[in-house]
């Protein structure tokens, strides 16, 4: 419940006294912190509802991760998202996306569900799996336009590519909007109920392992984005799909059956299934193409070089209620990359400038250690 004046100030109309509201439910905001709002003064705040029955007591709100985004295809988390099968060695699935500028991918993020909740690894199967125990192969490919073979755009030369293993990802898990998400394996078969959990996937790429994207606004550049989950030997079977979009962009995802490589055509076009209440408009796949970061860990001042205004800055935000780092709070001032601004971070930027101690951490190390945002 709200003061009526403080209502009127974030946008909403007073309703008198001894009125109520819908009932109120855990709101997210991507700051972590949580409000237990109605569901549509959450959405008009720029929160996220927890659904029906949920309160900030019991809610743990995730950190959105705040990575600079060259393209970003957000999951549709509610019931009529879907988990297409992108499982070795039944499917590859491919979407495609548009770059402005030349930049290199430094990470990808995808989103998506397991069949039933049965992760890999668990024997008999079940939920006691491990959804991390999968390897990806993560590849880039040039484009190949609409009317060129189909009439829909394919994927075409591939560009560069990943095998990432068990470990070298970073994954957790997402809430969704509603009790369950359908399960699609293109092209005709849709499960309604196919999963009730959704995990993030995050892939961090080195500098040496950078795709450097061309492109300007004047001459933009198509790629594709080719994702195929495989277990690893030994592993029970599980089956592994990845999220369709609440974003649509040019024509389809598209989808094949078999094994990713360097070349293969044709392509499927994919589009919601007969008895989907999209049917049969495209699909689009959830997916973040992250570029460089602009944080310098340890530059609290946000002004460079690294020098004593910056140790005087960690001062002032520490111990006498100084301004936090800028220009991200966390990620500006952690100058070791442990993910916390504190007194090591002002010792670590003293010997630095003064011991001959080693320098502060890298964007991409902070990215890598610290997967919850720059902020």
């Amino acid at each position: 419940m709200l003061d009526p004046l403080c209502c009127a100030d974030l946008g909403g109309s007073p309703q008198g006294a001894q009125t109520t509201c819908t009932a109120v439910e855990a709101c997210c905001f991507n700051d972590g912190s949580c409000q237990d709002l109605d569901p549509l003064c959450c959405v008009d705040l720029g929160g996220h509802p927890e659904g029906a029955g949920t309160d900030c007591a019991t809610t743990t709100c995730e950190v959105v991760p705040d990575t600079p985004k060259n393209w970003y295809q957000e999951p549709d988390l509610s019931e009529l998202g879907m988990d297409v099968n992108v499982t070795y060695p039944m499917y590859v699935l491919a979407d495609d996306f548009e770059c402005t500028e030349n930049a290199p991918i430094t990470e990808i993020h995808i989103w998506g569900s397991w069949f039933e909740d049965i992760y890999p690894g668990a024997d008999p199967p079940s939920i006691e799996g491990d959804p991390g125990n999968v390897r990806f192969h993560i590849s880039i490919h040039a484009d190949v336009p609409a009317g060129s073979i189909e009439e829909w755009s394919m994927p075409g030369p591939m560009l560069a590519d990943w095998i990432f293993e068990p470990g070298e990802f970073i994954y957790k898990p997402v809430s969704l909007e509603g009790p369950y998400e359908g399960w699609f394996n293109p092209p005709v078969e849709w499960l309604p109920i196919g999963d009730r959990n959704c995990w993030e996937y995050i892939f961090l790429f080195d500098e040496t392992n950078w795709f450097i994207q061309q492109g300007s606004d004047a001459a933009p550049v198509v790629y594709w984005l080719d994702v195929q989950a495989i277990m690893p030997e030994g592993v029970t079977p599980a089956f592994f799909g990845w999220k369709t979009s609440i974003r649509h962009w040019n024509d389809d995802a598209v989808w094949f059956d078999g094994e990713d490589v360097p070349q293969q055509l044709p392509w499927w076009e994919l589009r919601y299934p007969d008895g989907h209440p999209f049917f049969p408009e495209s699909i689009d796949q959830a997916f973040l193409i992250g570029g460089p970061c602009d944080c310098v860990p340890g530059e609290a001042d946000g002004t460079p070089p690294i020098n004593i205004l910056d140790i005087v800055w960690l001062i002032n935000y520490k111990y006498k209620e100084g301004p936090a780092p800028t220009p991200y709070e966390l990620c500006s001032g952690d100058a070791n990359c442990d993910c916390l601004v504190n007194i090591l971070d002002i010792v670590y930027l003293i010997n630095y400038k003064y011991k001959l101690g080693p320098a502060p951490c890298t964007c991409g190390n902070f990215i890598a250690n610290c997967p919850g945002g720059l902020r």
